[in-house]
């Protein structure tokens, strides 16, 4: 009588595991990033200050400006960064627009991979999304400009 308890016990045990494997979630690669930081006000809004004029001040290479973090996903898995693309004042050729889309992408990936201790090749390319706007779009149409392309999991698609 006792070997048939055991048994069944053993099995529910086992499949309550096996349930408790299947339902574990990873936390997503940015919350731990989501907590308050010890940081005063003033360091704060001076660092928010040196960025803009860093911004503001940087000269465009190729028709492309410099990239910027924007957002954090909603799902905390990914940082989008922006980057502001002249379109008039990009390369002529399709692949040469390409290869600096492609090179700015990268260096921002990078930028971010280090800033935030990503190391892993998989993890770094899908981490980070890059949307060049185009400043002629967002001219015309505002907030509401479609982004010119995208760099995401490594490779970019032109709108």
């Amino acid at each position: 009588m006792k070997t048939p308890l055991l048994v069944l016990a053993l099995v529910l045990s086992s499949l309550s595991l096996g349930l408790q494997i299947k339902n574990v979630r990873t936390v997503p690669l940015f919350d731990k990033y989501l907590v308050p930081a010890r940081i005063s006000d003033y360091d704060y809004r001076k660092m928010q200050a040196d960025t803009k004029m860093i911004q503001d001040d940087a000269i465009m290479n190729d028709g492309v400006g410099v990239p910027f973090v924007f957002r954090l996903s909603d799902d905390h898995q990914r940082i989008i960064c922006r980057v502001d693309v002249s379109e008039k004042d990009l390369p002529k050729s399709h692949d040469e627009q390409k290869k600096v889309l492609e090179q700015k992408a990268w260096m921002a990936i990078g930028d971010v991979a280090l800033a935030f201790d990503i190391v892993d090749d998989k993890s770094v390319t899908h981490a980070v999304k890059v949307e060049f706007r185009s400043i002629e779009g967002m001219v015309k149409k505002g907030a509401e400009a479609e982004n010119y392309a995208e760099f995401s999991d490594g490779q970019l698609i032109f709108h």
